[in-house]
């Protein structure tokens, strides 16, 4: 494949484009059975332009994809899986690390390794805050230093074995110590929602229901 981002095409960008575009054409003429239509989820408009002067009709490949993907083969569903195990490994060697005066970056850092190390590939956010940085959600983590009696609230969103996203959220106490009662209460708001949410779940059920 003839690669023409800018990045590495430089002032040789049109001419790679055209390259790559007539090897595309090519492959429709032999393989599409007349049709000249193919599906694109992400291309730049000098792709666009060049392969419409070459007769290639371009529709949304996004579509397309994520609408194959809702239903998985045994295979994935094993894959997910896996994906799932190390995720919950690597939360479970967070948790052993975290204690008073432990980072939010540095805790962080555990979900990263613990991922990477049984195979996973990245993480696509650093949603993890603590104390009073847990209110509003979808704060990044920082530099802050973790204290006695913080909740540790984070969402995983890492993209474990096999390319498999395992988006786990978590909750936790810093320290040996007890929870106040509105920490308690917190606890019992968001555990019922979960059963009453899991009581919802059965086959035929809508999104929407």
């Amino acid at each position: 494949a003839v690669s023409w981002i800018y990045l590495y095409s430089g002032e040789l960008t049109e001419q790679k484009v055209r390259r790559w575009a007539a090897g595309i054409a090519d492959l429709v003429r032999e393989h599409g059975g007349g049709n000249s239509r193919i599906a694109v989820d992400r291309i730049n408009p000098e792709g666009v332009e060049e392969l419409a002067r070459l007769g290639i009709s371009i529709g949304n490949g996004e579509a397309l994809m994520e609408n194959a993907r809702l239903i998985k083969s045994p295979d994935e569903i094993l894959a997910m899986r896996r994906s799932i195990v190390a995720c919950e490994a690597a939360m479970g060697e967070m948790e052993a690390a975290l204690r008073p005066g432990i980072s939010e970056n540095e805790l962080w850092a555990e979900l990263h390794r613990g991922n990477i190390a049984r195979g996973g590939e990245w993480v696509e956010t650093r949603l993890l805050t603590s104390g009073p940085r847990t209110n509003p959600w979808f704060q990044e983590c920082s530099s802050r230093t973790i204290a006695a009696g913080d909740l540790v609230a984070f969402d995983t969103d890492l993209i474990g074995p096999y390319g498999f996203c395992a988006d786990l959220s978590r909750t936790w106490l810093c320290g040996d110590i007890e929870p106040t009662n509105e920490q308690r209460e917190l606890f019992r708001i968001a555990a019922d929602q979960i059963a009453h949410n899991i009581s919802l779940m059965r086959p035929g059920t809508s999104f929407r229901d």
